[in-house]
């Protein structure tokens, strides 16, 4: 840099650039290896960034654990422990809205039942399920603590 003469354009780009570089240099992000297999374990659902192309093979939720066969049937157990335990919680705004939770079922492109005459929406992406379900989990006034166990990624193909 001692070496660029002059304050033009040209010169500060050249010094822009070279500046940049040193940056890359100097603080290089670090080479991770990440697992990308969790399979093997029960996470917690806060932990879990992207579901995508993962099937659960059960659920602890509360303790208690439960066989599912896919993303739809975590929400589906999520949101019927809650009816179970805290019927109005399923009309809090937020959660109601989250889910599309209605007693018409006419209004839901792909309705999924609750309890009798509740219904909710379940046309959404495993991503946007699990999002949905940790705003649920962080709305509730009781604690829910769920835990999921998916099919290792051999068994995942289908």
């Amino acid at each position: 840099m001692i070496n660029l003469e002059g304050w033009n354009l040209n010169e500060l780009n050249n010094r822009s650039n070279l500046l940049i570089e040193k940056f890359i240099e100097i603080w290089a992000y670090p080479q991770l290896q990440i697992d990308l297999d969790n399979t093997e374990q029960e996470l917690d659902i806060l932990d879990i960034e992207n579901p995508t192309f993962l099937k659960p093979e059960y659920i602890l939720l509360n303790e208690n654990k439960i066989n599912v066969s896919s993303n739809i049937g975590v929400i589906i157990e999520v949101l019927k422990n809650i009816h179970n335990s805290e019927p109005e919680a399923l009309f809090i705004p937020i959660i109601k809205d989250s889910f599309g939770i209605t007693r018409d079922i006419a209004t839901l492109r792909k309705p999924t039942k609750i309890a009798d005459g509740i219904y909710a929406e379940s046309n959404y992406s495993s991503k946007e399920l699990y999002s949905r379900i940790k705003i649920c989990i962080e709305n509730c006034d009781y604690t829910i603590d769920l835990r999921i166990k998916f099919k290792s990624t051999d068994t995942n193909q289908d």
